[in-house]
């Protein structure tokens, strides 16, 4: 069974057993519990947190952001692979994405979030999804591997800014073998040799036939998208008692670059906690107003969490069902 069949397989279960994910979903948040609560960090006792109405706006604003750029560079990734789509079907599409996201280990569920675009095949739609993620990965990664280099020089080197800069000179060479087999190349013609042919096609299918202008708007959503989720966790640091401006962003940056090379939690859940408090950690928190960087790690998390996945889980999850049940009525 190939990949494709494997994700229609699983799209079919999920079609016929759609009125048991809200009861998974409910699981997966005890699920989230108990990952915390065995994180290390102690139990977060209750603190004093000043909640003014001007950053938590800013904190659901830096969220929708995050999520309209997204669904904007969405559109122009479909575009790219020949499927042209409405913001109203982009939206839904990115809402069902979530969902899938939240619930599948990795967000590997995610790869499905294109299968309802009408007239589209759903090989087309798993790799334009597949390409999307390559693109937001690698911003990420960049970002991140900048940060720790910044954070190396003015607070020392230590064990998460090694793992970025190898994950980083990893994901580098990756990126730049798929790049060479897309052309080609030497690689290329390497990679047919070894594989059959099934590695070089699937690294020249995987990169769309589309204009420099269409990569730039792509590469500009992601830097837009990867900004405004780290802007909405700095507010969330600072909120939870973290005073070095400097040193949140710097740590942002870094977490969530730490998190791509751990791609099998579901829905970051665990992986996020622990990157926020490992590089929180390693800054001058003496100031904090919380029991230490563990408690903001969980809270920050936590906030992340409910605004950028729960929230557009559930709004996509009653879309659908409500889609759903529209059709189940019309046949």
């Amino acid at each position: 069974m190939n990949t494709i069949q494997y994700l229609q397989n699983t799209w079919r279960t999920f079609n016929r057993k759609r009125y048991t994910w809200p009861l998974k979903i409910l699981v997966t948040v005890l699920f989230v519990y108990l990952v915390n609560r065995n994180l290390g960090y102690g139990r977060i006792k209750p603190v004093e947190i000043h909640l003014a109405l001007l950053p938590v706006g800013f904190i659901f604003l830096a969220g929708a952001a995050n999520f309209l750029f997204q669904v904007l560079r969405w559109q122009l990734v479909c575009r790219a692979y020949g499927m042209r789509i409405g913001g109203a079907l982009a939206i839904k599409t990115m809402l069902f994405g979530n969902l899938l996201a939240f619930v599948t280990p990795g967000k590997s569920g995610e790869l499905l979030r294109g299968v309802s675009i009408p007239g589209a095949k759903k090989a087309d739609t798993v790799i334009a999804v597949a390409f999307e993620k390559v693109c937001a990965g690698a911003v990420t990664v960049a970002a991140g591997v900048l940060a720790a280099l910044f954070h190396a020089a003015r607070y020392g080197s230590s064990a998460g800014q090694t793992a970025i800069f190898t994950g980083g000179a990893g994901l580098g060479l990756a990126a730049a073998i798929l790049a060479l087999s897309a052309v080609k190349g030497g690689v290329y013609k390497l990679l047919v040799r070894l594989t059959k042919e099934k590695a070089a096609l699937f690294a020249e299918r995987l990169v769309p036939k589309a204009g420099a202008a269409t990569f730039w708007g792509i590469a500009a959503y992601s830097v837009a998208a990867h900004l405004s989720v780290v802007c909405q966790t700095v507010f969330l640091f600072a909120m939870f008692g973290s005073p070095s401006i400097s040193a949140n962003i710097i740590c942002a940056f870094e977490a969530y670059a730490f998190m791509v090379f751990f791609p099998f939690f579901i829905a970051n859940m665990g992986i996020r906690e622990y990157s926020f408090g490992l590089f929180l950690g390693k800054v001058d928190v003496s100031r904090i107003a919380v029991p230490g960087a563990g408690g903001i790690a969980v809270l920050a998390s936590v906030s992340v969490l409910a605004v950028n996945m729960v929230l557009p889980a559930l709004v996509g999850l009653v879309w659908w069902l409500l889609a759903s049940r529209k059709t189940g009525e019309g046949s």
